[in-house]
């Protein structure tokens, strides 16, 4: 789909919600490669149970043309296949929130999301949107109790950090605005991570997309299930022990490329960001996949085992643009 079509059908709408249909359990097994690399040593707890059923509210609407523009989001707008978590019988079930701009997966035990993945492309990154335009709020689309609020994150000593950057959105004030919601933002340390490091990953992102055509990104964020997290709030939000990212590039006509990326979440000493050296974080998406316990792509192993082992089994080297 070009970008004229795309933004056509983006232009209208709020945020869409209609109970869609139930995905297979797809599980990740234990990979072996997770033990072989100084930043596995970083294990995920099972983060949520498979998705009882798919959950997409509604809120704003207004006409009828709006709910017709609503209907033409993807109901899976991930590649190859909505991410999927494996079962746990100790979780409740996530909510799969789509937008125009980006769909996430909501933890209700956390308050913060599993995933989060947008579509970019270079058209995306050049528009008239300012963050001096937004503000954070609850997520409309989540029921009250399972909200995060404003209040969780007042004074708790760490950034309300994007998953889905806001400067993504620079081609729509509205789309920029929905990143605003918390249920697109987590726990993170402002300096050294969130104003430097982890931004800098974001801008290098935002850089590449050019070269790749559509750029798919999957971010979230990582718990250690042997060591308690810190929590803020009264809704105890935990604060994760590092944040992922998964690349996958579009390239008309190419084999795509995938890579995976793990950043331990603490402070960083300060490196000027044209210098800053994000190949130690690199890994492979298979090693991901264990750390995370989420399967990233689970369709395409049906479309293309050959493929898919090319894709998520290697450690590649790091692709991503210089600023």
């Amino acid at each position: 789909m070009n970008s004229t079509s795309r933004r056509q059908k983006q232009k209208p709408p709020k945020s869409l919600a209609i109970p869609l249909r139930t995905r297979p359990t797809s599980v990740t097994p234990n990979h072996p490669l997770a033990s072989q690399k100084p930043i596995a040593a970083i294990r995920a707890a099972s983060l949520l149970a498979i998705f009882a059923g798919f959950a997409i509210a509604a809120s704003q609407i207004s006409t009828s043309a709006e709910l017709a523009d609503l209907a033409n989001l993807p109901s899976h707008p991930c590649p190859f296949g909505t991410p999927i978590s494996a079962p746990s019988p100790t979780s409740a079930p996530s909510l799969i929130i789509v937008r125009p701009g980006y769909a996430l997966a909501y933890s209700t035990d956390s308050k913060i999301a599993l995933w989060v993945h947008e579509a970019l492309e270079a058209s995306d990154l050049r528009g008239p949107a300012t963050r001096s335009r937004c503000s954070f709020r609850p997520d409309p689309l989540i029921p009250f109790n399972a909200r995060a609020q404003l209040a969780d994150y007042r004074r708790c000593g760490f950034d309300r950090g994007h998953l889905a950057p806001a400067a993504d959105f620079a081609y729509d004030q509205r789309r920029m605005q929905d990143s605003f919601f918390l249920s697109n933002v987590a726990p993170q340390i402002g300096p050294g991570f969130n104003r430097s490091l982890w931004a800098d990953l974001e801008q290098r992102a935002r850089k590449s997309v050019p070269n790749e055509g559509v750029l798919h990104v999957i971010t979230g964020p990582v718990f250690d299930p042997k060591i308690p997290p810190k929590k803020i709030g009264r809704r105890a939000i935990p604060v994760p022990t590092a944040f992922f990212k998964v690349l996958l590039s579009g390239r008309p006509a190419e084999t795509p490329r995938v890579i995976a990326i793990l950043i331990p979440h603490r402070p960083f000493p300060p490196i000027p960001r044209a210098r800053s050296n994000l190949s130690p974080f690199v890994l492979s998406v298979d090693e991901l996949e264990v750390l995370t316990n989420l399967n990233f792509f689970p369709d395409l192993d049906a479309l293309d085992p050959a493929l898919e082992a090319a894709l998520e089994s290697r450690t590649p080297p790091l692709w991503l643009k210089l600023r």
